[in-house]
């Protein structure tokens, strides 16, 4: 059993708030410890406990002024009720070790709910409303869900020759519960965008989840169309929508997979992993890739083939999101170890030379150049997911 009570002061908080309690417990027995025959060992755990979060800029609850020229002007509201983030966190968990310790591995259950988010209420263009920007800590629940694994087995062991392989595994979900509120983020760049955007924070949703018009292809004069409120498709007109939560940005399993083989002296390890279950907003298609664009700039060919008019705006919609799974292979390394009486020969106490590559190669059906798209695509300081502008490929 292990039991921790911390107190964690920050001066970043409101007058009466700077400071956080924060329990843990953790409680874990082993049925087996350094048994022989199938199962070596086998313990089982249990964890609950709560964290506190005070990731954000100093001075935020008090207010700052800034000097223009002959005039102050507030910059920072102050919010004395500010208080720290707090993340529940409540879970159970198995470590084992099978077939004399050739196969070990772990499995875990989370649940983390985090509540009291720390969030920026922009200025406001109209009033009432705050004159200048201010923290607070926003209503509702943030709740994450998810189930990790890691395998690790010897499938070979002998004096030449050793073969292993490591496999993990995550499966992620996530969703804002008690949220009165629907916050607008994934801003979206390109000519005639201005202003636009496709993502949101709403009740019942994963985090940054999509809210832009749903295409519905081409009517016979090219002109796109989209779903309207009876479930018909007809032409632009009807409102954005929120999507599915299974078209979340977030992705929904991680993996990663890596093995390495050794005969002799020589050896050869790889390393792969990779992301499934999420879609990606191909910013960049929504800005350049429309048939209105050509012959300024060079189009792909699907563009100019898709039937679309010269005359049909480059409107946000999910024609531009894309699947983001997959799979890449990170990591090959060969190797060769030469005999220590070569090495004494040469004066060394070990010698080997090897040949390394990295991001050898990527698997997906992703059409951007980078499907780990780390763009910050946030609106009045609410960060985003998913969003893909301009991205560099590795």
């Amino acid at each position: 059993a292990t039991l921790t009570y911390r107190v964690d002061g920050s001066s970043k908080f409101g007058d009466n708030n700077k400071y956080g309690s924060f329990p843990s417990i953790g409680l874990g027995y082993k049925f087996f410890e350094n048994a022989t025959g199938s199962v070596n060992d086998f313990k089982v755990r249990a964890n609950y406990g709560i964290t506190g979060n005070q990731e954000f800029g100093a001075n935020s609850a008090i207010s700052k002024a800034r000097f223009n020229n002959t005039s102050l002007s507030i910059s920072n509201n102050a919010n004395p009720a500010l208080e720290w983030e707090k993340t529940t966190s409540y879970g159970a968990g198995i470590d084992f070790s099978l077939l004399n310790s050739r196969l070990t591995g772990s499995v875990d259950y989370f649940v983390k709910n985090t509540e009291d988010l720390i969030f920026p209420i922009p200025e406001s263009a109209t009033k009432p409303g705050p004159a200048s920007p201010r923290l607070i800590n926003l209503d509702g629940e943030l709740e994450n869900t998810g189930v990790e694994v890691a395998l690790n087995y010897s499938l070979i062991e002998k004096d030449n020759m050793s073969w292993s392989i490591s496999a993990n595994a995550s499966f992620l979900d996530n969703e804002i519960t008690n949220f009165p509120g629907f916050i607008p983020t994934g801003n979206i760049n390109g000519q005639g965008l201005s202003g636009a955007f496709a993502q949101v924070i709403a009740n019942n949703y994963p985090l940054f989840n999509y809210y832009v018009f749903e295409f519905r292809g081409y009517n016979d004069a090219g002109s796109s169309l989209y779903t309207q409120p009876d479930g018909s498709a007809g032409p632009l007109g009807s409102a954005q929508k929120i999507l599915d939560s299974d078209l979340q940005p977030l992705p929904k399993m991680n993996v990663g997979f890596s093995t390495s083989f050794s005969i002799d002296n020589f050896d050869i390890g790889t390393t792969f992993y990779g992301q499934f279950g999420h879609y990606i907003y191909n910013n960049t298609a929504n800005a350049y890739f429309f048939r209105g664009a050509f012959p300024t700039r060079n189009l792909p060919l699907s563009v100019l083939e898709s039937g679309q008019s010269a005359a049909d705006p480059n409107t946000p919609s999910t024609k531009f999101m894309e699947k983001g799974d997959f799979l890449r292979w990170s990591n090959l390394t060969i190797g060769y170890t030469f005999d220590s009486t070569f090495a004494d020969q040469i004066g060394a106490s070990n010698l080997r030379v090897y040949l390394n590559a990295n991001n050898l190669a990527t698997f997906t059906n992703y059409t951007g150049f980078h499907p780990e798209v780390t763009i910050d695509k946030g609106r009045n300081g609410v960060p985003s997911a998913g969003m893909d502008y301009l991205m560099y490929p590795r």
